[in-house]
C-alpha cells in the first residue's frame, strides 16, 4: 500500500487551527489560560485525526514527504497532497550508488489528483538497483497558511477539539458519545484513496 511508502522529513511550522480560535470555539474567555496547554494538545490531537495516511490522506497546512517505491516508472503517483512541488528525486544506481534524477528527464503535474511524475517524451530514464525503496521522491504538500486551507477541514479540525475537550475519559460511568457525524460528513468529503 502507498500509505506505508511515506514518511514525514520536516512537520508543519504552524497550528491549522490558533490557541485563540479553539478557545474562542470551546468558549473559553481570553483570560483564563488555566486550560491553554491542554487545548494546544486536542489541537495537535485533532489535526493528527484528519491529515496525513492515517487521517484523510491530505496535508493541511505545508510540510515535506518523502515516497519511496522501487523502480522508476514512466508515471509515479503522489497519493498524499495537494502536492505544492516534487524537491528531488533520487535513486540508488546499479552499484548502489545515490543519485538524484536530473530535472531533464522528468515532468510534475501537480493539477491533477494524485499528482504525478512522469518521464518527458523521448527521454530514458537509468537504470536503478531494483531493490525495495531504491527510488525517494521527496516533495511539498499541503497549503502554504492556515488561512489557505479548506474551511470545512479547520472546521472539522475545530470540532474534534471541542469532542475532545468534553469528552476526556477512554471510558465512563456515563455514555461517551462518538466523533461527531458532522466531523465525518465534512472530512469524507476530502479523502484521499490510498491508491492500494
Amino acid at each position: 500500500m502507498f500509505w506505508t511508502r511515506l514518511t514525514r522529513v520536516t512537520p508543519p511550522t504552524e497550528t491549522v487551527v490558533s490557541l485563540d480560535e479553539a478557545k474562542l470555539h470551546l468558549r473559553i474567555g481570553d483570560s483564563n489560560s488555566d486550560d491553554d496547554e491542554l487545548v494546544e494538545s486536542l489541537i495537535a490531537s485533532a489535526t493528527a485525526m484528519v491529515e496525513g495516511p492515517q487521517g484523510i490522506g491530505v496535508a493541511l497546512l505545508e510540510q515535506t514527504w518523502r515516497l519511496s517505491v522501487d523502480e522508476l516508472d514512466d508515471e509515479i503517483l503522489i497519493p498524499f497532497g495537494p502536492v505544492q512541488s516534487v524537491t528531488s528525486v533520487t535513486y540508488r544506481d546499479e552499484d548502489g550508488a545515490t543519485q538524484t534524477l536530473a530535472t531533464s528527464l522528468y515532468g510534475v503535474d501537480t493539477d491533477r489528483q494524485p499528482a504525478a511524475i512522469y518521464r518527458k517524451p523521448n527521454q530514458s530514464y537509468p537504470e536503478v538497483e531494483g531493490t525495495s525503496g531504491c527510488v525517494k521522491v521527496t516533495f511539498v504538500t499541503g497549503a502554504a497558511s492556515a488561512a489557505e486551507v479548506p474551511a470545512d477541514l479547520r472546521h472539522a479540525v475545530l470540532l474534534l477539539v471541542g469532542h475532545y475537550y468534553e469528552n476526556r475519559e477512554a471510558t465512563s460511568a456515563t455514555s461517551l458519545k462518538d466523533i461527531p457525524l458532522g466531523v465525518c460528513a465534512l472530512l469524507d468529503r476530502h479523502r484521499v484513496s490510498s491508491l492500494a
